[in-house]
This record gives C-alpha cells, structure tokens and sequence, in this order.
C-alpha cells in the first residue's frame, strides 16, 4: 500500500540522517517481492560504477528474509559485472542481519551497541512484526563467543576476494560452508 511505502520512506529517511549519510537512493521495489533479475543486476552494476566504492557490502546468501537473500545475489551478480568490465574493483563483503551466516571476520561494535538500537529503532513499522532489535543484537552477543572477554557485542562479515567471484553465489555460498567443515 502506498502508506506503507510512505512508512519505509520516512523510516529509511530517519535512518538515514541518524548514520549521518551524505547520499540515498530509494528504489519502489515491492515488500518481499524483490527478487534477483539481470535488470536489477544492471541498476546495481551502474549505481557501483558511478560511486566507484572501496567496498559493496551485501546481505549473506543464508538470510532468511526472501528480499535479503534477492538483494544479496543481485548485488553478487552486479559486482561480477562490474569485475567484467574492469571498471573497478571494490571489496565486496558480505554482512548478517538476522541469521548467522559464514564470516571470516567479526567487527566489536560493543561501543556503537547503543546507537546502532537507536538506528534500529526508526524502523518501528518492520519491528511491530518482529523484535528486530533484539533478535540483532542478540546475533551480536553471539559473535563474542570466541572473542576476547571485553568483546560485548561483535558483527560478523565475509569478505570475498577477487577470484570468489569468477564462480556464482550459490557455488560459493558451499565453498564458504565447506571452511567450517
């Protein structure tokens, strides 16, 4: 519905301003009907090349949210591109939000703890579903398993190489399952 649009919008606009952003770019892509295509692969590919980043971070293959999982292959695919073209080279890393997925590095956020909740927090329309919060932060609390004991709270990404992406997600997605193995 057009309120709920207008919903996310005022919400990703407060998120926004809150992480203090300089840019945005908002695509009217449905609620959990996002899904991967060559289109979408293509707009991704050229809002990258026309940022030229250092870094794509992406949601890990493994999210249980449908448009996560979309989104991450989509922005797989538009970085292959991108690689292709020998435009540039940005890392690419991949990110949790709600699951775990395989990382290879964890981040301690235990001093932004707070203001990632308050960030959380404008997205009151997607936390009256679920406590998005909690169910974060509680993925942050388990990241520190294996971390120093000051370590409260920890991120866990995956970052990928160059060569990673001569092969697609999905292939590499069981590559990345295989190193816990």
């Amino acid at each position: 519905s057009s309120l709920c649009v207008r919903m996310g919008r005022l919400e990703i606009s407060s998120a926004f301003l809150l992480l203090g952003l300089t840019s945005l770019v908002c695509w009217a892509e449905p609620d959990r009907e996002l899904e991967h295509s060559e289109g979408l692969a293509d707009r991704i590919a050229a809002s990258i090349s026309g940022l030229a980043p250092a870094s794509v971070f992406f949601p890990g293959p493994m999210e249980i949210h449908p448009d996560h999982r979309a989104a991450g292959f989509a922005v797989w695919a538009a970085l292959q591109q991108v690689y292709q073209q020998n435009l540039i080279r940005p890392l690419a890393i991949a990110y949790e939000i709600s699951v775990q997925n395989p990382i290879n590095f964890c981040i301690d956020i235990t001093s932004e703890k707070a203001s990632k909740e308050i960030v959380m927090a404008a997205y009151a329309s997607q936390n009256s579903e679920n406590n998005y919060p909690e169910l974060v932060i509680a993925l942050n609390k388990t990241r520190t398993l294996s971390l120093a004991p000051k370590v409260d709270h920890a991120e866990g990404f995956f970052q990928f190489s160059e060569k990673d992406l001569d092969i697609s997600l999905r292939e590499m997605t069981h590559h990345m399952i295989d190193l816990y193995l």
